[in-house]
């Protein structure tokens, strides 16, 4: 498997974990994780429909979508 998509799903499994931990308790902490994330993932040279498409799954974790369907 290549080393970027390694990162790349390694950074979606640290997202989707964060996510799920925030949830609860911090609703601001988990969006600012959302963006550092994606911040981390164009400085590792990934496009940015790739990142987008990432942050905006985290974004819709934080806000309570539990992974299925739609990206509200």
């Amino acid at each position: 498997m290549e080393l970027k998509r390694r990162i790349g799903l390694f950074l979606f499994a640290l997202g989707l974990s964060a996510s799920y931990a925030y949830a609860g308790d911090d609703y601001i902490a988990c969006f600012e994780t959302c963006f550092v994330r994606y911040d981390a993932c164009m400085a590792g040279g990934y496009g940015e429909n790739f990142c987008g498409y990432h942050q905006s799954r985290c974004l819709a974790m934080c806000d309570g979508w539990d992974g299925n369907g739609d990206i509200p």
